[in-house]
């Protein structure tokens, strides 16, 4: 039998050829690797939106609804002052609004939010947080305790924050609904080409 060269030769080009297979397998395994992970974290990022989205627009539709209770929020300030007028002391019931479970929840995990979507989501939170501090104030707080001119001032600054919450509630809903529908896209986009 004819030999073509050194045996030892024969098993450096077996290995070469081993380490390059191996090294191929390294990337294209990185490869599809990062493909998952980038999957995983996009459907972490629509899934997070999409929790605050359901929150903001849960209280979006709340906000509209009080609106338009008993004729809008003039006419109800406009009988508030009546019964101010008649009954220095009278005190009225404000309820609690609670809207920020989610956001609470989830404040850890905002700046996986996409930069157009953080800032509109997080000025409504701003606006809402500043209407809790006032509703908790006219209901056990300073205000609840100052005279009725006073206190009628202060339900009409609520009011204008609530309705300046409603455009943020608005502002933010839209960016949410855009940042899930982007991703969502892409995604599946990603999905047909693997």
């Amino acid at each position: 039998m004819e030999s073509f060269g050194p045996v030892w030769l024969g098993v450096v080009i077996a290995a070469v050829i081993t380490a390059l297979v191996t090294t191929a397998g390294w990337f294209v395994n990185h490869a599809r690797e990062r493909q998952l992970e980038e999957q995983r974290r996009r459907e972490k990022i629509i899934d997070l939106q999409k929790a605050l989205l359901a929150e903001v627009r849960t209280h979006r539709r709340e906000l509209e609804e009080d609106e338009k209770q008993d004729g809008g929020y003039m006419p109800r300030l406009q009988r508030l002052h009546g019964t101010f007028t008649q009954d220095a002391q009278f005190k009225p019931i404000v309820p609690l609004e609670k809207h920020d479970t989610v956001f609470s929840a989830l404040v850890g995990e905002i700046h996986l939010l996409p930069g157009n979507v953080v800032e509109p989501v997080v000025a409504y939170y701003a606006k809402l947080a500043t209407l809790s501090a006032f509703i908790a104030d006219l209901r056990e707080g300073e205000l609840r305790k100052m005279p009725a001119p006073r206190l009628m001032t202060a339900f009409r600054d609520m009011v204008a924050v609530k309705v300046r919450t409603l455009v943020l509630a608005k502002e933010a809903e839209a960016a949410l609904e855009g940042g899930v529908a982007r991703l969502e896209r892409h995604g599946r986009w990603i999905s047909t080409r693997a």
